[in-house]
This record gives structure tokens, C-alpha cells and sequence, in this order.
């Protein structure tokens, strides 16, 4: 740190009461905190079957004795956690667990494991006058998805790439104009 920088510092204690107040010249320590809080929040949100949220520690005790949460995110490397204030507490809409799973000793340095979480698929609606499915090397057809007949009708059908017609699971033609590019679970008997 420059000399320069720890004067700033320095001059700003005898002038700040609140620590979070104390400024780099750009953001206060309460800002980055708060935009913590919501960065956090986002990707807690984005993939909430990966996140929780508990008032216990992996020990039983309350969170710093009461009135604060452990809100964290499962990654292949780990667990990337963070502690807030419960008046925070609906802003991560994840599950919610009795206790924290075992602290496993990460710090801010193992902040990068949250890289490591794979994008989520969104669905999209696809012209199938521009574009058909990919289809399995397996059955030469594609997965069940959601599709938009020429009518106006929502079915679900696979696209058979040997004939290149759409199939209800019934068996059916169907006259495919869009598909939702995300596969659909079909319970076969």
C-alpha cells in the first residue's frame, strides 16, 4: 500500500464513527458489503437446488448466537458460505436446512469454487423451419420436447432424424412449426 493510501485511510478514522463508513476513495466498506449481499443473492437464486440457508452451524449453536444466517452454495469443489443479518433472509430463496452441513475450513481465497458451478440451461423456442433437434446416436431420435403444432396446439413429441417427422408419445404425426430446446422426462411404462 502506498503511503499516499494509508494517510486517506488513516485520515478518514478520525473522521468516520462507523467503520463501514471508511472509504477506498471509490466504495465504502458498508457498500461492498451490501453488494455482496445481492451479487450473492443472484447466484444463490440462480441455482437454488445447489444453495441453502440454516440459523444453525454444523454444530447445533445459533449463528453468532442469534440473529444472523449461514447462506451457502454447494460447488464440486465445496461449499462457498456467508453470513448475514436475518433481515436478509428472504432474499435467498433456496432450501432451507436444520444445520450447516460440516464446515469444511474454506476461506475468501476459495471464493473461485463458485466458478466452477455449470450454466443452467434455459428453454427457448426454436423455429423448426430453421432448425430440428439433435438427435441420439442411439435411437436416431431426439429427446420428448414441448412442441407447437401448425394449429396453434402445445403436444409433446421427439423428432425421428431417419424420416425427419415429429411423433406424439402415442405414436401419432404431429406437424411441428416450434419446439422448446429443452428435453422433457417421459414416464414409459
Amino acid at each position: 500500500m502506498k503511503e499516499e493510501e494509508k494517510k486517506y485511510i488513516l485520515d478518514q478514522l478520525d473522521k468516520v464513527d462507523d467503520i463501514g463508513e471508511i472509504s477506498d476513495g471509490y466504495h465504502t466498506f458498508n457498500s461492498l458489503y451490501n453488494q455482496r449481499l445481492y451479487l450473492f443473492a443472484a447466484l444463490v437464486n440462480a441455482y437454488p437446488d445447489k444453495a441453502w440457508k440454516t440459523k444453525r452451524h454444523d454444530d447445533g449453536e445459533l449463528c453468532f448466537g442469534g440473529g444472523w444466517f449461514l447462506v451457502g452454495i454447494t460447488t464440486p469443489a465445496g461449499n462457498y458460505t456467508y453470513h448475514y443479518e436475518l433481515k436478509h433472509w428472504g432474499l435467498f430463496h433456496c432450501n432451507v436446512l436444520d444445520k450447516a452441513p460440516e464446515f469444511d475450513g474454506h476461506t475468501d481465497k476459495d471464493v473461485t469454487r463458485v466458478m466452477g458451478l455449470q450454466p443452467v440451461k434455459h428453454p427457448r423456442w426454436v423455429d423448426f423451419n430453421k432448425k430440428s433437434p439433435k438427435c441420439s446416436e442411439i435411437d436416431d431420435e431426439s429427446d420428448y420436447c414441448i412442441v407447437i403444432d401448425q394449429d396453434g396446439y402445445m403436444n409433446v413429441a421427439t423428432y425421428n432424424c431417419l424420416d425427419g417427422v415429429w411423433y406424439t408419445s402415442e405414436g401419432s404425426i404431429v406437424h411441428v412449426s416450434l419446439w422448446l430446446d429443452y428435453p422433457v422426462q417421459m414416464i414409459k411404462d
